[in-house]
């Protein structure tokens, strides 16, 4: 396990004594340190036109104590925790865990980050009637979609792509020097393959793993696309009859996210 350092922009408390209604965007991340690098999942929601937006959260009296806010907070994230519905056994409330604020000055917001590192969101089933998803840094900066087709809201990805910063895993104390982010990869089965698939590992094929870099148009009904988190670096060839493909011979370069069925 590498390890590393989550922003340091961060402070413990809201500073705040008006008695008005603010609403704290949710960063709730997640870290995966299982294979060579360490990566980061953010929770998003559905809006009511189905893009994705970082959840969020009402506070009516702003000038309750830090620790009544902080319950609220972890609270929020239970419930939404709850929503995914995927047998996750580890959701209770001591394993999320808040580390701190951070202010946006020009939008005059607040942002509260939580720290899941101990629950596993690992191996998700979700289908396209799913509302809690997580989703990689490079997804949210770069492709502003998950899965190509479930789009991120542009007030999401703006306010990431602008402070940026906060999403780096580094890996020094002083924050110089950090990891690169992984790229959505994927493959595409038959369903039920696909449920062996997520958990016990993809087979290779000639000793090689193939992966899409696209999803491809027209899936049979019958399939379902295995997402997979894969280093740019890590990707040992592009398959040049195949464009979309790649190949990689080492099974800790790649790490399955979640598992999709799009009809």
């Amino acid at each position: 396990m590498n390890k590393y350092y989550i922003t340091n922009l961060l402070f413990k408390k809201i500073n705040i004594k008006q008695k008005n209604i603010i609403i704290l965007k949710i960063i709730c991340y997640n870290i995966n340190n299982e294979i060579n690098y360490p990566f980061m999942q953010i929770m998003l929601e559905k809006d009511i036109e189905n893009n994705l937006i970082l959840p969020y959260i009402k506070i009516e009296n702003i000038e309750s104590n830090n620790i009544i806010i902080d319950e609220e907070i972890i609270n929020k994230v239970y419930l939404y925790l709850l929503k995914i519905n995927n047998n996750i056994i580890d959701i209770i409330h001591n394993n999320i865990i808040i580390d701190g604020y951070f202010f946006d000055i020009k939008k005059n917001e607040y942002i509260v980050f939580v720290n899941i590192n101990n629950i596993n969101i690992n191996f998700l089933s979700l289908n396209i009637e799913t509302n809690i998803w997580f989703a990689l840094v490079s997804e949210i900066i770069n492709y502003k979609s998950i899965y190509n087709n479930i789009k991120i809201h542009k007030n999401t990805y703006n306010f990431f792509i602008e402070y940026k910063k906060l999403l780096l895993l580094y890996k020094d104390e002083n924050r110089i020097e950090f990891y690169n982010i992984p790229d959505p990869y994927y493959t595409i089965d038959e369903i039920n393959k696909n449920k062996f698939n997520l958990i016990f590992g993809k087979i290779p094929i000639n000793n090689k793993y193939y992966f899409y870099k696209e999803i491809p148009n027209n899936i049979n009904t019958k399939y379902s696309i295995i997402r997979y988190a894969i280093f740019y670096n890590e990707i040992d060839s592009y398959d040049n009859n195949l464009k979309n493909n790649i190949t990689i011979t080492k099974y800790d370069n790649f790490y399955p996210l979640s598992d999709f069925t799009p009809f």
